[in-house]
């Protein structure tokens, strides 16, 4: 019939290579050849084979390369969705085999954002893993970009975060929230005596990188308070160096309840009248199926309680 596109017989379908599909993947990922052959360990001309010798055994387009860099095709849409799963299901069955070999299963790959890994997500974790000796576990450290990139590059498992700006690109599951609130150091002359943030006028503030509805919830209680909001004369991402600026200085910062209330040398107060939640959430991949020993933590996860009990 006229116009009717030919299919082709599964006989006459050339073979290809799980590491075609990697490449494609972390083409896309990547957003160019350049970065995704230093990611993937190879030169960006042997890239850009592998590409052509994929789309060759798939009979079509599936990327195309301009200024700003590479996209797919609608072709290629559908070819990395399915790549995706395939990559996947490969990873779940070599740890299948494994295990039925009786050999060490590959590590577990995990990874926390800052604020994440100092929360009782971290015990939960270790606990997990205490409870097998033949448990590996990974933890890495990152942001939510980094966690996108390391999940869709087969690099990670699933990710912790308490932010994630990019809903679509991942299935995101929340595992609990938590509350913020003005910490600063045991005795510190302003915050233990604050009844209200208006008491709080003539602090000095350490302003951490915080997830943007949060930092808008903060920004309005200072506005309704009266209050400027705090001057950025000192920024940082790192709880590390939040918690030590406030055990030595009169600076004031916002943290998680659940992390300062533990520290014997912090003093933690509630002031964001329940407008300072934020969730705790679970990133993954959509559409891969995780190894039994993932699945085994996530359900061991999703039944500790993460939902900060101690509020004010």
């Amino acid at each position: 019939m006229a116009g009717t596109a030919r299919t082709t017989p599964e006989s006459e379908l050339k073979p290809m290579e799980l590491r075609q599909l990697k490449h494609l993947l972390a083409a896309i990922d990547a957003g160019s050849l350049t970065a995704a052959a230093h990611d993937v360990g190879l030169t960006q001309q042997a890239l850009s084979k592998s590409l052509t010798r994929l789309e060759e055994d798939i009979g079509g387009r599936l990327v195309y390369r301009d200024r700003r860099g590479v996209f797919l095709t609608p072709l290629g849409r559908v070819v990395a969705a399915h790549a995706r799963e395939v990559v996947g299901v490969t990873r779940s069955l070599r740890q299948a085999a494994a295990r039925e070999l009786g050999e060490n299963p590959a590590a577990l790959r995990i990874g926390l954002s800052a604020i994440a890994a100092t929360l009782p997500i971290s015990e939960a974790i270790a606990a997990f893993v205490a409870s097998d000796p033949r448990l590996r576990i990974e933890v890495s450290g990152g942001k939510e970009e980094q966690f996108l990139r390391a999940l869709h590059h087969d690099q990670l498992d699933f990710a912790v975060s308490l932010s994630f700006s990019a809903p679509g690109e991942l299935k995101l599951e929340q595992l609990g929230s938590e509350r913020w609130g003005i910490a600063g150091r045991r005795g510190h002359p302003v915050l233990s005596k604050a009844e209200s943030l208006a008491d709080l006028r003539d602090a000095n503030w350490l302003i951490g990188r915080n997830p943007t509805p949060l930092m808008d919830s903060i920004n309005a209680a200072f506005s309704n308070a009266g209050l400027e909001v705090p001057a950025q004369d000192l920024t940082s991402d790192s709880a590390i160096f939040a918690l030590t600026v406030l055990r030595s200085t009169d600076r004031l910062a916002v943290l998680p309840g659940s992390l300062c209330r533990r520290d014997a040398s912090l003093c933690w107060r509630d002031f964001g009248d329940r407008g300072w939640d934020t969730p705790l959430l679970l990133l993954r991949r959509p559409r891969t199926q995780l190894s039994q020993t993932a699945e085994a933590l996530l359900t061991h996860l999703r039944q500790t309680e993460f939902t900060d009990q101690q509020r004010a």
